[in-house]
């Protein structure tokens, strides 16, 4: 806890100590009033747009990061910022439309449907609930948030960044267009299992959602109840049923968010960085996310997000720990060893090949090419088989029973049984 705050007083404190005058360097720094360049003060109006845009209450915190990013602050020769950057991972998409019960929706969400001034929410279909929306219904008001003075914060220093009110309009509309196309509803003809049309009592969400988006009502139809499947160079096409138009309806909302969400990242890249100044060096920042072990589900995410930080205490270890003791012994310094946790195994397990056995990421490479139906069971019987009984490995946990659809690791951080579903 207390990554994403520490982060933001580290480019605070960086973005201060560097615009001090060196000639007052000698005077009372307390009575110093320190006035933050403009290249400084865009740095630090990344903060507000991404946790926006990024971050969400889960049960645990009320302003989670989810999504990692690691932030490098260039400096010149004199001391002085020069630029900075920034690299994303592993956005939580699923987030987009689903939120178990007391945890909320991106916070973006709820800054627009409860700040919005009356002519924007007008201009995008929008009601101020945020029960009127299923991608936000629930959770919606929390006693640590004020979305209300985020949204304008949020707003004034997206706008600095975009330096044109257009883009600032283009980014709502995307994020209304997302809400607009959770709250749509297909019906379908039942003998013959197939989508017929979208039902009338939604039909205004669907419509508002294909023209905020720029889209073609009739092709935006097409496209989420028809799939083309190619056979000897001709083309099928075939009518989907409610289930598989409802996942293509899920999978169209996470990637819109997940495409606005990178071009705005490239945006903020473009206002923040290097031009026409030499660089010395920078400082990085990584803010990711911690490690992660749910009461109800952990799930794929939750697998690539630990593996994240097995890999950072990988890293750690290595460079702390192995190589630092080395030059120790390297310069003949007299010092007590330090006996640390080896997690090399662990981290194997995951993206290697344990005495030449496929581990977990290659296993699940090798199921999903080979197209099988039953994908998810298939792949736990493979990793039961390849690493527990016999051949057991000390950090893969087999399921109790054979029921059970999931699979333990033991992690530097504990014991997580991840759920196969959606594997």
């Amino acid at each position: 806890a207390g990554k994403t705050e520490a982060t933001k007083f580290i480019m605070s404190y960086l973005a201060k100590i560097t615009a001090l005058d060196r000639k007052a360097a000698n005077t009372d720094k307390q009575s110093q009033e320190i006035q933050v360049g403009e290249l400084e003060q865009r740095v630090l109006n990344t903060n507000p747009v991404l946790e926006a845009f990024g971050n969400a209450k889960t049960l645990r915190n009320d302003n989670s990061s989810r999504f990692g990013k690691y932030i490098k602050i260039h400096f010149d020769e004199v001391g002085k910022i020069a630029g900075a950057s920034i690299e994303k991972y592993l956005l939580e998409k699923t987030r987009v439309i689903f939120q178990i019960p007391g945890e909320r929706n991106f916070h973006i969400f709820y800054q627009l449907l409860r700040c919005g001034d009356d002519a924007l929410l007008q201009r995008l279909k929008l009601e101020d609930s945020m029960d009127s929306y299923n991608y936000t219904a629930g959770t919606s008001i929390v006693d640590g948030i004020d979305d209300r003075q985020d949204y304008s914060v949020m707003s004034t220093c997206l706008k600095d960044i975009c330096q044109d009110e257009d883009l600032f309009l283009n980014i709502v509309q995307m994020l209304a267009g997302i809400l607009h196309i959770g709250n749509v509803n297909f019906v379908g003809n039942a003998e013959e299992d197939q989508v017929s049309g979208v039902d009338d009592t939604c039909r205004q969400h669907f419509d508002a959602a294909a023209e905020l988006l720029g889209l073609d009502a009739d092709d935006l139809f097409n496209t989420l109840t028809k799939q083309n499947m190619y056979v000897n160079n001709s083309v099928i096409v075939k009518v989907q049923n409610i289930s598989q138009v409802n996942d293509k309806k899920q999978s169209l909302s996470k990637s819109i968010y997940t495409m606005l969400f990178s071009w705005l990242v490239d945006k903020i890249n473009n206002s923040i960085g290097i031009i026409d100044r030499k660089t010395i060096g920078y400082i990085g920042l990584l803010d990711i996310y911690g490690f992660e072990n749910f009461d109800n589900m952990n799930s794929f995410e939750q697998l690539l997000i630990n593996y994240a930080n097995e890999k950072l205490q990988s890293h750690f270890n290595k460079h702390i720990f192995a190589l630092e003791q080395a030059e120790y012994e390297g310069e003949g310094i007299d010092w007590s060893y330090i006996t640390f946790y080896d997690n090399l195994p662990c981290v194997e397990l995951i993206d290697g090949k344990p005495n030449g056995k496929s581990g977990i990421f290659q296993t699940l490479d090798d199921v999903v090419s080979s197209g099988r139906q039953d994908a998810n069971t298939s792949f736990l019987a493979s990793l039961n088989t390849s690493f527990s009984g016999t051949s057991r490995h000390t950090n893969f946990v087999a399921p109790r029973f054979n029921s059970d659809q999931k699979f333990g690791v033991l992690h530097y951080a504990g014991e997580v049984f991840y759920e196969i579903a959606g594997f």
